[in-house]
């Protein structure tokens, strides 16, 4: 073989540059960018599905996968058959691949946003997929909703004061919101402190009455009470409930703005002065007994109190007198009720007043 024949056969066997098959680079594509979850009532749950597909040539790497909200979340499907991705908390931070698809693979998916305890309002939140498609290294999907009133609950807070020994109740009305098929069939999460009691006033109109029990200890309570429904989105809403049980013994001071506090007023010099203050026991089960009162006070000598027994371990009536000798422009101080009781061992009443110049 000649020389020249040798170099002929040596470039044919060669690939040129034209020869090369060009990859492309990854291509991300999107069913769409808007998802609407349409209207939802607060509470309710919807689901969509986008799909997610490499129209590039070579693999579709996603890093990162983020929702805007905790009321967000997704769920992704790959391969053939199906298997889902699990997302761990490093899907948001992005950096390390977290699933890839080959050219002309796809991926679906699965969209879940949830209105509980949602504000009333068209909303919009945003998923965030980070990938290697050098033209589109961020996608975002628009998740929109629109959260409208499932229940209109008035009073939405439940405040009570009660006495130990004696129920208290409020009335909360509540009313299904225009369009929505449901029905209250019960309240839960009651407790020996909580009860409640629902009645169907008409078409979408309730009425529950919580209430607290006489026997509910002393001091703050608060429990979330639960509307039970038969809506199968909206089987749980939610009623806060608070209450405050006060002793049993209720003292009666006649002062309108302060309850608690006996005021003489301002007093004429060299005069006695009386005034009286009401104790009562709510409290039938539990007996009261005053064994004593007494006055602490800087100006204790020139004031007298006389404990007067109405009804027996149920009222009292303290006679307090400012004696003719109380000479002082101003005067303050406390009257200290000693009594056999199981809660109410001491009780201090304030008392305060001023003499008038001669």
């Amino acid at each position: 073989m000649t020389a020249s024949a040798l170099t002929l056969l040596l470039a044919l066997a060669l690939p040129t540059a034209s020869d090369e098959v060009a990859v492309s680079p990854p291509k991300a594509g999107i069913s769409s960018t808007e998802i609407d979850f349409g209207a939802l009532f607060r509470g309710e749950a919807a689901e969509r599905t986008a799909t997610l597909e490499n129209l590039g040539g070579a693999p579709l790497v996603i890093d990162r996968v983020r929702p805007g909200c905790g009321c967000a979340t997704v769920r992704i499907f790959v391969g053939e058959p199906r298997r889902e991705i699990g997302l761990g908390p490093t899907a948001l931070i992005g950096g390390k691949p977290l699933f890839q698809l080959a050219s002309g693979e796809s991926a679906d998916l699965h969209l879940r946003y949830d209105t509980e305890g949602q504000t009333p309002k068209k909303a919009q939140k945003t998923l965030i997929l980070g990938t290697n498609d050098p033209d589109r290294p961020v996608i975002k999907l628009a998740l929109k909703v629109d959260v409208k009133l499932s229940l209109e609950i008035e009073p939405r807070v439940v405040n009570l004061e009660a006495r130990r020994g004696q129920p208290a109740n409020m009335e909360v009305m509540v009313r299904v919101a225009e369009g929505l098929d449901l029905d209250v069939v019960g309240i839960g999460n009651t407790n020996e402190v909580f009860g409640a009691e629902f009645d169907k006033v008409s078409d979408g109109v309730f009425k529950v009455v919580v209430s607290v029990a006489p026997t509910a200890p002393l001091g703050s309570h608060n429990r979330t009470l639960v509307i039970q429904t038969d809506h199968p989105d909206l089987q749980s809403l939610r009623i806060a409930t608070f209450a405050e049980v006060k002793s049993a013994i209720r003292v009666v001071t006649g002062n309108k703005i302060n309850k608690s506090l006996l005021a003489f007023g301002t007093l004429r010099a060299g005069q006695k002065h009386v005034r009286q203050i009401d104790v009562f026991n709510d409290d039938a089960e539990v007996p009261y007994v005053i064994d004593e009162a007494v006055i602490d006070s800087k100006w204790k000598k020139d004031f007298a109190v006389v404990v007067k027994e109405v009804v027996p371990r149920r009222h009292y009536r303290l006679v307090v007198t400012a004696k003719k000798g109380l000479d002082t422009r101003f005067f303050r101080g406390t009257i200290v009720v000693r009594a056999t009781h199981l809660e109410a061992a001491e009780t201090r009443i304030q008392f305060n007043g001023r003499v008038a110049a001669k």
